[in-house]
């Protein structure tokens, strides 16, 4: 009887972990992503109001260093975009730590995770050869569409587009 009872406490007991980490996870993440959207937002706005300076200088007369100021301004939201991802990113790799899951250190070509001591793709079973996974160094941190890339990913996780070479993170 006194067993069940353990049992049943420890139960309980995971039970309430396993709803905080969830609650405070959902939490943490919704503020991030509307925080993601109001940046996206100005990214649109500070992108038009771009395109209508560029239109308006076809007009009159080009000023580069305008031009570039409203483009530096765009790589500095991108920038900022990319940090919040990244801090999405965290927020929930911090949940899954906190509940004792395992946290996948890259992705297969097929998209599927691999986790630390796989010697195979669970998702496609393609064997995992720790040589040739992508040289932290060299590789895309973002995709064309802004969103940062977990390590060693071939498909970008935000649009699906394949991983290509990073893009600059600012103007020359």
């Amino acid at each position: 009887m006194v067993d069940i009872l353990d049992r049943l406490k420890s139960s309980i007991g995971k039970g309430a972990t396993v709803v905080s980490v969830r609650s405070k996870e959902a939490i943490a993440a919704t503020r991030a992503s509307g925080q993601i959207e109001r940046l996206e937002t100005r990214r649109r706005a500070a992108i038009e109001e771009l395109g209508n300076t560029a239109y308006a200088m076809l007009k009159g007369g080009f000023q580069e260093t305008e031009l570039r100021a409203k483009a530096e301004a765009i790589a500095e939201i991108d920038a900022e975009i990319g940090m919040k991802r990244e801090e999405l990113e965290q927020i929930h790799t911090d949940a899954a730590k906190a509940l004792g899951k395992d946290i996948p250190l890259g992705q297969c070509a097929c998209g599927g995770p691999i986790f630390e001591g796989s010697k195979f793709c669970g998702k496609c079973g393609s064997p995992v050869d720790p040589k040739t996974e992508p040289d932290p160094e060299t590789a895309p941190t973002a995709c064309r569409c802004g969103a940062m890339l977990v390590t060693g990913a071939s498909f970008c996780g935000s649009c699906g587009q394949p991983v290509t070479p990073a893009i600059p993170s600012s103007l020359p």
